[in-house]
């Protein structure tokens, strides 16, 4: 090889690495949005069934108010009832009074004839007088009985007038808790919308963080073939972080029902399958491999090409929803 082709040689070399570099600090900060994103998603979800409890609050207060509005009706009816009562009773003292008036006038009226008739009259003229003073005390006793039955009258009307204030409040408040249990409502909703969105991103940008992955390691791949050593450390499809996220991860409990997800799989064990062959025929530079080793490499890597070819389709049939 020419002094010209190996300095070549040794700069594409080099911007191999440096690109390696770029793309594993781009990979560092994709793998740092993800785990973001799962944090925010929690947060969410958190959030969620917080407002889920004060939903059930705001609904539970809801129904107690309604309660509480139907009792104050109730008894808004029920002191309406006792002041008709009340008047009724009040027009009864009112008939016991023009009675009393009445007994009172023929009780005068008695002693007067007590008085003309002399002695034979005298003791007509006591029972007038009798009756004259139950006459007084009925009189009396009518009007305390009305006095005290307008005083109730007044405070019923009071309590009344205090019932409807209290069922006008109660009527706002059933409202404004309606309100809030709407506003709750719409905001739960508008929150599950939202974490929807957090959710698909988080995935979205795992997705491209394995695509990532992958390009990263068909890099390292080549880059292996012409150092002619592995030039990072293998592992199996099921132990990279694609496998894992397949395997048992968020993969497996997001896309596990989606029709493409089963057909991950095969292509990216491909991926790996190819890389091994790969390797497995290194171990000398380029100019001391035989034709069979070249061969065999170049299988190895279209191999993988192909594999990766269907890992980014099916990857990207997974977040197209």
């Amino acid at each position: 090889m020419s002094e010209s082709s190996t300095r070549i040689a040794e700069i594409q070399k080099r911007g191999h690495h440096r690109f390696k570099a770029d793309l594993v600090t781009v990979q560092t900060e994709l793998s740092e949005m993800v785990e973001f994103t799962r944090h925010s998603s929690e947060a969410c979800n958190d959030i969620a069934a917080r407002f889920g409890a004060i939903s059930d609050v705001a609904t539970n207060a809801k129904g107690r108010s309604g309660d509480a509005r139907s009792l104050v009706e109730s008894a808004s009816g029920s002191m309406e009832e006792m002041r008709s009562a009340l008047r009724k009773v009040e027009t009864l003292g009112r008939d016991i009074l023009s009675i009393a008036e009445e007994t009172k006038m023929l009780a005068l009226n008695a002693g007067i004839e007590s008085a003309r008739s002399g002695v034979a009259g005298r003791a007509f003229g006591v029972i007038a007088s009798q009756v004259k003073e139950l006459a007084e005390n009925a009189r009396r006793t009518a009007d305390s009985a009305i006095t005290g039955l307008k005083t109730v009258e007044q405070l019923g009307s009071r309590a009344a007038k205090e019932m409807s204030s209290a069922t006008a409040s109660t009527n706002e408040l059933d409202d404004s808790i309606h309100s809030l249990a709407s506003l709750i409502g719409e905001t739960v909703q508008d929150n599950e919308k939202a974490n929807e969105g957090v959710h698909l991103a988080s995935h979205r940008l795992f997705v491209t963080l394995a695509k990532l992955d992958h390009i990263i390691w068909k890099l390292n791949t080549y880059l292996s073939v012409a150092e002619g050593e592995a030039q990072f450390q293998f592992v199996d499809h099921h132990n990279c972080r694609l496998g894992k996220w397949y395997d048992d991860g968020p993969g497996r409990k997001n896309f596990s029902k989606v029709p493409a997800y089963p057909a991950l799989e095969a292509p990216h064990a491909l991926v790996h399958t190819g890389t091994r062959a790969v390797l497995a025929e290194l171990g000398a530079r380029a100019e001391t491999l035989s034709a069979a080793q070249i061969e065999a490499i170049a299988r190895g890597l279209e191999q993988m090409e192909r594999g990766s070819e269907g890992v980014f389709r099916v990857l990207s049939e997974l977040t197209a929803r």
